[in-house]
């Protein structure tokens, strides 16, 4: 269900941060705006064992590095960010 509601969600917010001004535009290309749903599938293949016993701290951090570290750059960087 995760992996099949995410790229809307991730578009959602990416418009609401254009509407806010975080952002001059949300479009981007699929393949970014499907970025963090991508990486966490190959987390899922890479070490199948190991995602299978991972812990909500562990799954809320590899959340947060994957939007802090990889998307947020990525998308202000290709949108525009506005200063601030």
């Amino acid at each position: 269900m995760l992996f099949s509601t995410l790229p809307g969600f991730l578009a959602e917010i990416l418009h609401n941060a254009v509407a806010r001004g975080e952002l001059t535009h949300a479009d981007l290309p699929d393949r970014v705006v499907n970025l963090p749903l991508d990486l966490l599938r190959y987390e899922a293949l890479r070490s199948a064992r190991a995602w299978s016993s991972i812990d909500e701290v562990d799954t809320e951090k590899l959340f947060a590095e994957i939007l802090d570290d990889v998307f947020l750059p990525l998308i202000k960087a290709l949108a525009g960010a506005r200063p601030g």
